[in-house]
């Protein structure tokens, strides 16, 4: 009799306690954490930004306090190793304010610069897709790359952290990876953008006739067109604030 009373008891406890974890996983995610898993929502985020603006403002301040932030990181380690060279020459005196300020204008020049060929090549594969949603796309890969980056900068200044204190030598090639990580980790933002074309190609109107493999030459005529514009306009940025400063 008390063994069942016992078991009734715990019958009835355990709900109470699966249930803030059933509440857990049902809690809506937040805007950054649908970047991150690139969650298929984000898709009816960027959709729904076609009416709203405030998807636009979040995937830009996502875009550019990530950027910033990183290029300040980077900026703060060409100053901690006063590179000599070439590479110190770029920088100029002051890389903890030019680096920042380069990589942020460089990301979103190139943007600005590109958005009209990738709205021609999204046309161009048969995707009727507007101009506004294809400004979210590129700011959804910006965005994307820039809190990527910021995961991996803990590891990037302990890398850097052990140069400062001259247990890692090769201070030039640590800030030359720094410049040239995020275009590494932009592919991801690649892979997204290609998956979320995949899964809005099966609801956008179409253009015309599909040809095949149309969602892969897409994404590499993106990539392409971004890879050769944003580098330019990077070191020709940080070419002239190093001259300013």
């Amino acid at each position: 009799m008390v063994l069942t009373k016992t078991l009734e008891s715990f019958a009835v406890a355990t709900p109470s306690v699966a249930a803030p974890q059933v509440a857990a996983r049902e809690r809506p995610l937040h805007f950054h954490d649908l970047l991150i898993r690139d969650d298929p929502r984000l898709d009816e985020a960027i959709v729904a930004g076609e009416r709203d603006i405030a998807p636009i403002q979040k995937l830009l301040t996502l875009s550019v306090g990530g950027t910033t932030l990183y290029g300040f990181a980077v900026g703060l380690a060409a100053q901690l190793l006063q590179l000599p060279g070439p590479m110190g020459e770029w920088l100029g005196r002051v890389p903890l304010l030019t680096f920042p300020l380069a990589l942020t204008a460089a990301f979103l020049l190139a943007l600005a610069v590109c958005l009209p060929s990738f709205y021609f090549y999204t046309q161009l594969s048969g995707l009727d897709a507007s101009f506004r949603l294809i400004t979210m796309q590129a700011l959804r890969i910006q965005a994307r790359t820039s809190i990527l980056l910021l995961g991996v900068l803990p590891v990037y200044a302990a890398i850097v952290l052990g140069s400062v204190v001259g247990v890692i030598e090769g201070g030039e090639e640590l800030i030359l990876l720094g410049v040239l990580l995020p275009f590494v980790v932009g592919l991801a933002g690649l892979t997204s953008l290609y998956k979320s074309f995949e899964r809005l190609g099966q609801v956008l109107p179409v253009a015309h006739v599909r040809r095949p493999c149309f969602l892969s030459r897409l994404v590499m005529a993106w990539g392409m067109m971004y890879a050769v514009v944003c580098p330019v306009a990077l070191y020709r940025i940080g070419e002239g604030l190093a001259a300013m400063f």
